[in-house]
């Protein structure tokens, strides 16, 4: 059923934030630089609030990790799961730690004050899809059937 759909090579997830936000900040740097808030050096305040939403990202992430931990289901997104994680953030979101890197990743420009990350965003979500999401999905599907299209109809996949 979603053999079509197995990635041809396997990124691992922050791997694909990390890329974009290199190329970002490149563009940053050496293209065109678009301050969140124009000023030479960043304000205090968006230190704090981009931090703030970093630590909220990595928190959510944290907290979605230990739900597989204490289910006994691999992480990996490769790797077939053995149980659908349905409890904690897994009740609001199906990627919860998907959310959570783009939190860090829109925390993290806010911090730099720079805007280009945040525009890129787009880019890191449609790999993300493309490259992990689709043959995630599939692998579930495949794995658990109606009880994981149950799960799908009840919980978003982003919020």
């Amino acid at each position: 059923m979603g053999s079509d759909r197995r990635p041809l090579f396997r990124v691992p997830p922050p791997a694909i934030f990390i890329f974009v936000f290199l190329i970002a900040l490149w563009i940053e740097a050496a293209v065109y630089r678009i301050w969140l808030v124009p000023d030479v050096q960043t304000p205090r305040a968006l230190v704090f609030s981009g931090g703030a939403l970093m630590l909220l990202g990595a928190a959510l992430a944290l907290w979605a990790a230990v739900w597989f931990r204490r289910s006994q289901t691999p992480i990996m997104p490769y790797q077939r799961a053995t149980k659908i994680v349905v409890a904690g953030p897994y009740g609001y979101s199906r990627n919860p730690m998907y959310v959570g890197l783009a939190l860090i990743h829109v925390g993290a420009s806010i911090a730099l004050n720079a805007a280009w990350p945040i525009l890129l965003l787009p880019v890191a979500l449609v790999l993300l899809y493309f490259l992990v999401i689709r043959a995630e999905e599939a692998m579930l599907a495949e794995s658990f059937g109606e009880e994981y299209e149950s799960y799908r109809g009840r919980v978003r996949r982003w919020l």
